[in-house]
């Protein structure tokens, strides 16, 4: 099965294959992954340990580490089946992956925005990570200016169907 993925701000396409190997933008993982307790695993990748939590189911929220990230992952078939009969009618908020600053914020209330465009800057850990549309979508809620320093989960804006 395929999946398109996004992690914070990074898009990643992953495939399980009936064994249970797992392919990351067309590159092979070896992972081993232990249930430690309900929604907390132990996941050894390339010889390092990473704890994963589920922190809540709708929107997908993770810890990774002791880092907060909202994931979006969507298989191939309800991709496909939404984007056939234009049933993807779910506002979307974009939260803040982690602490930081917004250095520059590129849309407004009402804008339209396609796939991939440009919602604003966050400056966290001495990087600049840029958060991105993730659907073509109006900009319905805008809750930032550049300056603000914000938290991780912060929701920074929420985006409508178009």
């Amino acid at each position: 099965m395929r999946y398109r993925c996004r992690v914070g701000t990074t898009d990643l396409q992953l495939e399980v294959d009936s064994t249970g190997r797992l392919t990351v933008d067309g590159s092979p993982l070896a992972a081993d992954v232990e249930g430690i307790a309900p929604d907390l695993w132990s996941v050894i990748i390339d010889g390092r340990s990473h704890e994963v939590a589920i922190l809540e189911r709708d929107p997908l929220r993770v810890r990774i580490d002791g880092i907060d990230v909202e994931v979006d992952l969507v298989d191939e078939r309800t991709r496909a089946a939404a984007h056939q009969s234009g049933s993807d009618t779910r506002a979307y908020e974009v939260r803040a992956p982690m602490p930081g600053l917004i250095v520059a914020v590129h849309v407004r209330e009402g804008d339209l925005v396609d796939v991939g465009g440009s919602i604003c800057t966050l400056e966290a850990m001495k990087m600049d990570n840029e958060l991105t549309a993730p659907r073509r979508a109006r900009i319905a809620t805008l809750r930032v200016s550049a300056g603000a320093k914000v938290s991780g989960g912060e929701l920074l804006a929420i985006l409508a169907p178009e």
